[in-house]
């Protein structure tokens, strides 16, 4: 199990400095649209959980999709997912918070082969659209910018 959520963690590791590269791209925040931040990480969501792939790669910013580089690596992230947590269960919560002053759309769900809730978390910009992914157990929930000393 805790393999598990290794290899969760590591797979997405990179993610932060994809974050990164896409945020130093960034202007000053707007005001937080807390439902629309909400909505676009749902869209995303469902998308990913579908496979449909293409549909979420018009969702991501530039500086994502190119970090990235294709397609290909959302379904490889997804199909990590699926084998390693198995199948959504159900959604325990759902909220945006703060992380390196972005705002994150931060999905905590059960899954059917994982002992504890998966966070599913994705950047959102200022547009609306994902700049960044990351997943792992909650257990290892990064920190958020509430939480810092």
């Amino acid at each position: 199990m805790r393999h598990q959520a290794i290899l969760i963690a590591a797979a997405c590791t990179a993610v932060g400095t994809l974050q990164a590269q896409d945020s130093a791209q960034a202007s000053a925040p707007a005001p937080l649209d807390t439902a629309a931040a909400i909505a676009a990480g749902q869209k995303a969501t469902d998308l990913f959980y579908a496979g449909r792939m293409d549909s979420l790669w018009t969702m991501l910013t530039p500086g994502f999709q190119e970090g990235i580089e294709s397609q290909q690596w959302l379904t490889d992230r997804l199909g990590m997912v699926m084998g390693r947590a198995g199948l959504e269960t159900r959604v325990v919560e759902e909220s945006i918070k703060m992380r390196g002053g972005k705002p994150q759309y931060w999905r905590v769900a059960e899954f059917s082969s994982m002992p504890e809730p998966l966070l599913l978390r994705w950047v959102i910009a200022p547009d609306g659209r994902i700049s960044g992914l990351g997943m792992g157990p909650l257990s290892q929930a990064p920190p958020t910018d509430d939480e810092q000393p």
